[in-house]
């Protein structure tokens, strides 16, 4: 979604604009749970522990035709 024209008046006269990031509401309750734990200090292996035991389906699994090459076995505590 556009929220206006660039702050950058070069781009600005480039026609391009500002995007927004909209929550999806498909996947915001999710993101959600994983956000408060690891806030409030829970790691990303009880984290992913917790939302497998839960059966709730990774991204991969939950969008299986984005990036194929992923597998769809469950959430990972992958820190990058």
């Amino acid at each position: 979604m556009s929220a206006g024209p660039h702050l950058n008046p070069s781009k600005a006269a480039d026609g391009i604009t500002l995007h927004v990031l909209e929550a999806n509401p498909v996947t915001a309750s999710v993101v959600q749970r994983i956000f408060d734990p690891y806030v409030g200090g829970t790691g990303l292996r009880a984290i992913a522990a917790r939302l497998n035991t839960e059966s709730l389906p990774c991204p991969s699994a939950h969008d299986p035709n984005r990036k194929t090459h992923r597998l769809k076995d469950g959430w990972q505590a992958v820190q990058r």
